[in-house]
């Protein structure tokens, strides 16, 4: 009898899952439209400071997803729309009123934990995906992140300051293995790659691109203000996720993909001027790394799409265009934008003795105090949390400063710093294989893919994105979608894939219930 229930019970759910409808729905879910939906959903969440109505919702959605998706593709934009969604109202490092903290906190956990779980069994029982295949799966990169995240678990283990602190540099260590591996990981054995749209991803990074500009522009518009000398500062750039720096690497790694796009697709012009809009997004953010290392890369992504763009007349076109229309911003209000050029170079003061001095943001100075605790700790580094050493506030909240460490604004001195000549060899090892990864077979979209992961290396020597959880998942995403999906030839989108998919699982379907 209870057998009997059961069969009906699953007979039910897999007409519900097979059915038109959420075939349809699935469908839209893998579309421009359905991450597009997301992207607006994510602005709606930063203007109104809903976080905890969004997080419900991606909870929701995940559940759907494990239960009627045929794989995990369509989670994907969720791990960059739920880091770039948090308000300036909800900044967890400045606001000790932030949904983030106390009863809406743990509710954020307990949401956490009910997706955790949700996919868990989704893979336990989905004989496509199951933790065998998980956990036999042969991938490249592999065994230079579990070196690498390994060296983070041992870093500072023999400073002097590790029984006090070990506990939050475990934590923290782990938290950065898991942000840079988990998703490459774990999507590897849990998406049909075979069916999966190469505009997937690209289309991921230009709507958050563009959310992340509009949540610029909106700062712009409400929270603008100069400094008490009347000079342009960049203080008010700040949103519930990050600063004007970490604002403007998280625009510049989403460049490259709007000139892949421009390359693939009839529109070029388009996605041209989509780009172009991204790097006057990172000028506004007023980061001068990310500025200087964005104007590199859109140089060099032009270059490529002169004479790669799907429409070459129209790209050409387009970029007369842009470029005259420049020109003719530049020399109607060319005093202005000389002044603020001066002002946000900012690359010179004077020093204490009135002498003209190069103003390096105090790096050169954190980068000396960071290499004498390498001198004293070479092995193991002297941890994460060597935090009387450094020259800067991270946080005006302790709670927030004592679970996330002020890092040192270079990938290379932060791992001689913090993990020693173990991490920094880690790293090398690491990147020489990324780099192995992105050149082997290269294809039009691994070429984009490393551009835009040379822009986040470029980045990090003059600040700390290698050790940002959002960057470092999206650096995460772009290394599996390079080795899994564009080392092959284009194949179908994954809308007209799903039909073919669909029909294929009814045919199993009816087959098993009978």
């Amino acid at each position: 009898m209870e057998n009997t229930k059961q069969n009906k019970l699953l007979t039910t759910y897999y007409n519900i899952k097979n059915s038109k409808t959420i075939e349809n729905i699935n469908r839209f879910t893998c579309s421009f439209w359905g991450i597009f939906t997301l992207a607006c959903i994510t602005f709606l969440t930063y203007l109104l400071a809903i976080e905890i109505v969004m997080y419900s919702l991606v909870c929701l959605y995940t559940i759907y997803i494990c239960l009627f998706s045929k794989d995990f593709l369509p989670l994907v934009p969720l791990f960059v729309f739920c880091y770039i969604a948090p308000s300036y109202k909800n900044n967890p490092g400045r606001n000790a009123e932030s949904i983030f903290y106390g009863a809406t906190g743990r509710a954020i956990v307990i949401i956490a934990i009910i997706c955790t779980i949700a996919i868990l069994l989704r893979i336990a029982f989905d004989k496509n995906m199951s933790f065998k295949k998980l956990f036999t799966q042969r991938l490249y990169l592999t065994i230079s992140m579990l070196i690498l995240g390994g060296a983070y678990l041992v870093s500072g283990i023999f400073c002097d300051i590790y029984s006090t602190i070990w506990i939050n540099n475990l934590v923290f260590a782990l938290l950065q293995f898991l942000s840079i591996f988990l998703l490459y990981f774990i999507l590897a054995a849990t998406i049909d790659w075979k069916l999966a749209s190469k505009d997937f991803l690209p289309y991921i990074a230009i709507t958050a691109g563009f959310v992340i500009c509009l949540q610029v522009i909106h700062l712009y518009m409400f929270h603008f203000r100069l400094d008490e000398f009347g000079n342009t500062t960049k203080d008010f750039i700040v949103t519930g996720w990050g600063i004007s720096n970490n604002i403007a690497a998280m625009i510049v790694l989403t460049i490259p993909f709007a000139f892949y796009l421009a390359c693939t697709k009839k529109n070029s012009a388009l996605y041209l001027s989509i780009a172009s809009f991204f790097m006057v997004g990172t000028i506004l953010t007023l980061s001068r790394a990310s500025f200087l290392v964005g104007i590199v890369i859109y140089i060099a992504c032009w270059f490529i799409c002169l004479f790669k763009a799907q429409n070459k007349k129209a790209f050409r076109i387009t970029s007369i265009v842009i470029i005259s229309l420049l020109l003719i911003f530049v020399a109607i209000f060319f005093k202005p934008i000389w002044e603020m050029c001066l002002r946000f170079l900012d690359i010179f003061r004077t020093d204490d003795n009135g002498n003209l001095a190069f103003d390096d943001a105090n790096r050169f100075k954190t980068y000396k105090t960071g290499l004498e605790i390498f001198a004293n700790y070479p092995i193991f580094g002297g941890s994460f949390f060597a935090r009387n050493f450094w020259p800067y506030q991270y946080s005006t909240l302790e709670s927030f400063t004592s679970f996330f460490p002020a890092r040192w604004h270079n990938t290379i001195i932060q791992l001689l710093t913090s993990t020693g000549i173990v991490g920094f060899l880690a790293y090398a090892y690491h990147r020489v294989k990324t780099v192995l990864l992105i050149v082997k077979k290269p294809t039009l979209g691994k070429v984009f893919i490393g551009i835009s992961i040379l822009s986040f290396v470029g980045m990090s020597l003059l600040d700390c994105h290698m050790f940002n959880i959002g960057p470092v998942m999206f650096y995460s995403l772009m290394l599996i979608f390079a080795e899994k999906l564009y080392s092959a030839e284009p194949k179908q989108s994954t809308t007209e894939n799903l039909k073919e998919s669909s029909e294929k699982t009814k045919k199993i379907t009816k087959s098993k219930a009978k």
